[in-house]
């Protein structure tokens, strides 16, 4: 039996949208433009010519996976200091990721094998490596203060929710002059600073209305301020777009109640939670809550890419308020439900992303990591025709 038998995210109906899909984006940053993409111009050309775009995305994706995992080990409550090695594997990691990021869908031109699943595994691996390269950032940075890395992650998947949300009710996905090229880049320069002197970071400075603060705190306000920024203009493009119509405006904000219900509910989880999990298990409660939105993120995709109707609330949801309660009933152990939330998450992350990949693809007779002989056949024909 098939996952895709028994299929509750998309009505067959609604596939039928797929076939007219066409990429939407703009990208400022003026980094990207003048030094970037020539870079990636360049590398993409080294990528075998039948290697698919989505194996490209995801040997990115696994390399950020890797490295994080080492941070789990060695800076298990984000303060605790790794060795030199693993700051500059983590560097290299992520520079690795942002450029097969960047490459896969030249790949997919170069192919000519664009498709809605290359948009929606692209987004979805960036939907957790978001919230992975934000708790890098904090293992490197040795944040002691662990609200601020709360609220920096808070606001870095708000940016993210919010940015696909707009993309939803506008069709606009716009990057900005600054945007991840230079994030990505300042994450890799962070990571080199720490390998070279670990304790850099601890440094103190002076500045004016914010006092002495560690050199730390720089990176962490300027994350803070660039992804309020990002939701706050979100948010207006999709008021801007239903000007002068209350009724469309209120339905498309009820749409991002999701990311309202995780947000609100983990801060009250996190402020009330009995074994202090933000402190005790960071790198646990934090991915829980990433992995959560990287969920609601990928059904708005699906939405979007399908045109159905978005929902206001997912079953994935559910562990946040439950945690809440057991907060006032202490009725079980508050790890406990950490470590059930996680993996009831996982479990339905998981299956939404099998049961898509494989709808997508008999739906648009491709295969998800490899090319089908068809897709061969036409290409090594065009190789021929420009050949001659």
């Amino acid at each position: 039996m098939r996952l895709s038998d028994n299929n509750p995210y998309i009505p067959k109906e609604k596939l039928k949208s797929l076939d007219s899909y066409k990429y939407v984006g703009n990208d400022r940053s003026l980094v990207a433009k003048y030094i970037m993409q020539p870079f990636w111009t360049f590398v993409v050309n080294f990528l075998p010519q039948h290697m698919a775009p989505n194996t490209v995305t995801l040997v990115g994706f696994s390399t950020v996976i890797l490295s994080y995992l080492l941070f789990v080990y060695y800076s298990p409550t984000l303060t605790e200091t790794a060795p030199s090695w693993v700051y500059f594997l983590c560097a290299f990691c992520t520079f690795f990721y942002q450029t097969m990021d960047a490459i896969d869908g030249k790949q997919a031109r170069k192919t000519d094998t664009s498709s809605a699943l290359g948009e929606l595994f692209d987004h979805g691996c960036d939907a957790i490596t978001t919230v992975i390269v934000t708790l890098q950032v904090a293992c490197t940075l040795h944040i002691i203060n662990k609200w601020i890395v709360f609220l920096n992650v808070i606001l870095v998947l708000s940016s993210l929710f919010l940015t696909i949300w707009n993309l939803y009710f506008t069709n606009e996905f716009d990057l900005g002059v600054v945007n991840v090229t230079e994030a990505l880049l300042a994450t890799t320069a962070m990571h080199i600073i720490s390998g070279f002197d670990p304790t850099f970071w601890d440094q103190k400075i002076s500045l004016p209305l914010l006092g002495t603060i560690p050199y730390s705190y720089i990176p962490i306000f300027v994350s803070l301020g660039a992804s309020l920024f990002t939701s706050i203009t979100s948010v207006m493009n999709v008021i801007k777009k239903y000007d002068n119509r209350s009724e469309n405006l209120k339905s498309a904000l009820s749409y991002s109640i999701p990311f309202w219900v995780l947000s609100i509910g983990g801060s009250l989880w996190a402020l009330l939670s009995p074994a202090d999990l933000l402190h005790t298990r960071p790198h646990l409660f934090l991915l829980n809550l990433g992995w959560i939105n990287a969920y609601c993120v990928g059904r708005l995709m699906v939405q979007r890419l399908c045109l159905m109707k978005p929902k206001t609330f997912y079953y994935v949801l559910i562990p946040i308020p439950v945690a809440v309660i057991n907060c006032f009933t202490g009725l079980v152990s508050d790890n406990t439900v950490l470590s059930v939330s996680f993996a009831v998450t996982f479990f339905f992350w998981l299956h939404f992303i099998l049961v898509i990949i494989e709808v997508f693809c008999e739906s648009l007779g491709i295969n998800c990591l490899t090319l089908t002989e068809k897709q061969k056949e036409n290409l090594k024909k065009k190789n021929e025709k420009k050949s001659s």
